[in-house]
């Protein structure tokens, strides 16, 4: 910290794990971190916020930190020097920002406020999103032409989330939800280290499992916070990684190995989502493990996928080889287009 440039620099603890558990608890710290949070995630314009929203967010936050409304000293000026910690940045960013009237709708709000439980009322407001609490990674895929090459992959307790980028972070509704992935659903997923991240569906109805390939240099990240989850939902219920009680088991410090997951056979006994997702994370590993032992990375097979296979042969700019896992053959993407072809482009 000390090779830093700042000045002052501190280390502000996150929640990972949006578990039902983290979610609904009325444990006083908890809703306070989880609150100090979310006015990063809205103030950083992380989720889009429109200017309803940012105003009575905002009206909230003051509450919070300075109680109810003071006319007295709640008044145009009081927030002049600190206006940027209450308003969302992209709004800030605005030229013709108006900052004597953002105070002056913020003290409004903040009179008229009925609510006793500021900060409880703030995540209320925040929690309307189908993405909180999802840890969003920016990705580009190339399977589907009806959704947009570059998006966001959320992950979260619901399982995944495909989300549009916004074009503007000053609509509540901008960040669009395109896909969501149930966590019972997802079959399996894993990683090649640098290049990719990719998952298999687990579809009754279908003949064969759809694969879903994303290029990313944060593939671990992606794997582990799933594999994390499956734990989290396993440790709500009781069990530890092996299926087995925690209450019987000697609590001990373990290493990373000893915290693995079992066979999926383990976990049939086990209800729900919770079930559903240590049985993924168990073929995950084993499907990490059976491609490590080939000799390959984690993730080869979908290389192809994500337009990294070794030795494919070259196709004239801006055209790429891709690999469609439906029809277990390759095309090729007009990245410029978005035309497609099964013919080799000349």
């Amino acid at each position: 910290m000390e090779s830093w440039e700042a000045e002052e620099a501190r280390f502000i603890f996150q929640c990972k794990l949006f578990t039902e558990t983290l979610v609904n608890t009325e444990d006083t710290e908890i809703i306070r971190l989880l609150f100090i949070q979310n006015v990063y995630h809205i103030i950083t314009g992380t989720y889009p916020c429109n200017k309803t929203d940012a105003v009575q967010l905002a009206a909230l936050q003051l509450q919070a930190k300075f109680g109810k409304h003071n006319p007295a000293t709640h008044k145009v000026g009081f927030l002049t020097s600190s206006l940027h910690e209450y308003v969302p940045a992209p709004f800030m960013a605005e030229e013709d920002i108006n900052k004597t009237a953002w105070e002056e709708e913020i003290f409004q709000k903040q009179a008229i406020s009925m609510t006793e439980q500021p900060m409880e009322s703030y995540l209320s407001v925040v929690t309307r999103r189908d993405y909180y609490g999802s840890v969003l990674f920016g990705v580009k895929q190339r399977y589907d032409k009806e959704m947009p090459k570059k998006l966001f992959l959320g992950i979260a307790r619901q399982g995944i989330l495909l989300l549009r980028i916004p074009k503007t972070f000053t609509d509540s509704d901008s960040m669009e939800t395109l896909a969501q992935y149930p966590l019972a659903d997802i079959y399996r997923w894993a990683y090649k280290p640098g290049v990719n991240f990719y998952f298999e569906l687990k579809l009754e109805d279908a003949e064969e499992n759809p694969v879903f390939t994303f290029e990313t240099k944060e593939g671990q990240h992606m794997s582990d916070l799933l594999t994390d989850y499956a734990l989290a939902l396993l440790r709500e219920m009781g069990l530890n990684a092996d299926g087995s009680s925690r209450e019987k088991k000697v609590a001990a410090k373990k290493s990373k190995q000893q915290e693995s997951f079992a066979s999926e056979d383990v976990y049939d006994a086990v209800e729900g989502d919770a079930g559903a997702l240590a049985k993924s994370a168990a073929r995950a590993a084993q499907w990490e493990a059976e491609e490590e032992d080939a000799g390959g990375d984690a993730g080869g097979d979908a290389a192809a996928a994500a337009g990294g296979a070794d030795g494919e042969e070259s196709v004239p700019a801006p055209w790429t080889k891709e690999w469609d896992p439906n029809h277990e053959t390759f095309y090729y993407f007009n990245n410029d287009t978005g035309e497609s072809s099964w013919v080799v482009p000349t």
